[in-house]
């Protein structure tokens, strides 16, 4: 009897002096493994001092999502188990420290990279394809960072972006989880091209072309000459004027002063995520408002050890993802019951770094 056997869960190439990555694992919208995340960070290893490769290409397979982040089940059990204590609370943190490894390597990486945001782009898929240098996005394009959903916070040193985008909109994201699509990611800034068609052999031409010039990202916007017909940032004067609060409790009130549908629409979203996260959120904006993108990786993966530590993560993946029925008991279940000097310690240095743990 035939046996199917199963898919490579990421496709490497190399092809005209260019570096193909593609996430395939379109069945679980490419949701990122660890096996995913060290098969993409050795290829990058090997590419960087290969003079062969002149630039990165990451496309998603499937045409639903370059990339939906990461294996959150997988995360959930082994997290489950160091919580009873049946495994070292090192072992749920390995994922994190190669994932924010790689988005380290993605960052600072010495040759030109490009992403194809065609599709769902979440979480750790942001983490691969917002740090890369030609980003580009279509009217399939759905971006978020939603990780107070369940309990936990945007990581993958995505508040450096969220931190610039215009009229406070970054900080609205990170704290409700709300998606954009393509056209206001780019006026975000958490894109740079928005294509009406998305055409991956054409976007893969482009950067064939852009290698051969002496400014990669400039030629690869004028190669592809983007749409620039964009409406106006939507709710703009309000989200600038009520997340210009930095505390969670200002913000609540700025929205309940507004009384506008939107406004009542995004308490009611505010109130529904977890008090916990939405406080360790708030504070992480402001203090990461100036650090370097190397700074705030650093800081994500010491913050992520004291989530991992707390319930409401664990119970927000439950409801969302495991159970779900939408029905997270968070612990406090009120932003003013939640302890303030517990949140200064989710910045409070462990003992281990992400230094300690890099694996290129």
């Amino acid at each position: 009897m035939d046996q199917e056997i199963p898919a490579d869960e990421v496709i490497l190439e190399t092809r005209d002096g260019l570096g193909l990555i593609t996430l395939n694992r379109p069945q679980a919208l490419n949701a990122l493994s660890l096996d995913m995340i060290r098969q993409v960070a050795t290829a990058l290893n090997q590419w960087k001092d290969n003079d062969n490769v002149q630039a990165v290409v990451f496309i998603g397979a499937g045409d639903r999502a370059f990339c939906a982040g990461g294996d959150i089940k997988a995360f959930y059990s082994a997290g489950m188990d160091s919580r009873k204590g049946v495994v070292n609370p090192r072992v749920p943190l390995v994922f994190f420290a190669e994932e924010y490894s790689l988005n380290k390597q993605i960052f600072n990486y010495p040759k030109p990279t490009v992403s194809i945001m065609d599709g769902i782009t979440m979480g750790g898929g942001y983490g691969i394809a917002g740090h890369c240098n030609v980003r580009i996005c279509g009217e399939k394009t759905i971006m978020a960072m939603p990780e107070v959903i369940i309990g936990f916070f945007p990581d993958i040193g995505g508040l450096y972006h969220l931190n610039r985008c215009p009229h406070n909109f970054g900080r609205y994201l990170a704290l409700t989880g709300d998606r954009v699509d393509g056209k206001l990611a780019v006026k975000l800034g958490l894109a740079d091209i928005y294509l009406d068609k998305v055409d991956a052999d054409a976007i893969i031409s482009a950067a064939k072309q852009a290698c051969d010039t002496s400014d990669f990202e400039q030629a690869m916007a004028d190669t592809l000459d983007g749409s620039k017909d964009f409406a106006d940032i939507r709710n703009a004067e309000m989200i600038e004027k009520v997340f210009g609060e930095t505390d969670v409790e200002a913000v609540f009130d700025a929205l309940m002063a507004d009384g506008s549908d939107v406004a009542n629409d995004t308490l009611t979203k505010l109130r529904s995520v977890s008090p916990t996260s939405l406080k360790v959120v708030s504070a992480y904006l402001n203090k990461s408002e100036n650090m370097s993108f190397d700074d705030v990786i650093s800081q994500d993966f010491i913050t992520v050890q004291h989530f991992i530590r707390q319930p409401d993560m664990y119970e927000g993946i439950r409801a969302k993802l495991i159970d779900k029925d939408n029905k997270p008991n968070w612990l406090p279940d009120d932003v003013e019951k939640v302890d303030e000097s517990l949140i200064k310690e989710y910045f409070t240095p462990t003992g281990y770094d992400l230094s300690d743990v890099q694996i290129f």
